[in-house]
């Protein structure tokens, strides 16, 4: 892994790969891929941030509450909203053009359904992928997806809610991340566990949980 450093130096992700970041709401997995943008825009990286389930005043203000400075953020970040006007192919262009070194796609649940994919059909996500998230990382930059686990604890496999398709064809590192007692006036951990290392990067000892923030 080469990017995406905890404070030890041991980086969780891989430059040019599919990464995956599920849990269920309000775990705190958005708040865990911001701080991975954090870092890029501190180092003067850019970042595509497609939005399809907040605002660009949300995501603003969350870079600015872990101190990302103002001229960063206007430097390097793009914050995308669709609507569903384009198809997942012209917004993949769209993104592209952009030409970031990570591109975030904030609620993989909502971007399905924007264009009638069934999450719990192999071939739809598959096509979402392809279509949406492939060419971004043809043309080079690394891609962070963000989605939800299945509500119940029973039912959960190692991948996100719906086909298991979302493990399989991750090419970079599969996160789940939980929380307990934390939000934005209460101290509490968010955790990050490991589900799935494509490449074998990162050391045996981190098989499990590979941070707590």
């Amino acid at each position: 892994p080469d990017t995406f450093t905890r404070i030890d130096g041991q980086a969780l992700c891989y430059l040019g790969k599919f990464h995956y970041f599920q849990g269920e709401p309000a775990s705190g997995k958005s708040f865990v891929v911001i701080l991975w943008v954090a870092q890029l825009l501190a180092a003067g990286g850019t970042v595509t941030y497609v939005d399809f389930e907040d605002t660009a005043a949300t995501i603003v203000g969350r870079l600015l509450s872990v101190g990302v400075h103002g001229d960063r953020i206007r430097a390097g970040f793009h914050h995308v909203q669709p609507d569903g006007s384009q198809s997942p192919r012209e917004l993949a262009s769209a993104v592209e053009a952009k030409n970031s070194d990570l591109v975030v796609f904030d609620g993989v649940a909502e971007a399905l359904a924007m264009w009638d994919f069934n999450e719990d059909k192999a071939g739809d996500f598959l096509r979402w992928k392809e279509e949406l998230v492939a060419p971004q990382l043809r043309a080079g930059s690394t891609v962070a997806a963000i989605d939800h686990v299945a509500k119940s604890k029973e039912d959960r496999g190692r991948w996100a809610r719906g086909t298991g398709a979302k493990l399989g064809t991750i090419d970079g590192v599969t996160y789940t991340v939980s929380s307990t007692g934390f939000n934005q006036t209460t101290a509490g951990w968010v955790y990050i566990s490991l589900q799935k290392d494509r490449n074998g990067g990162l050391p045996d000892k981190e098989k499990d949980r590979v941070a707590a923030i």
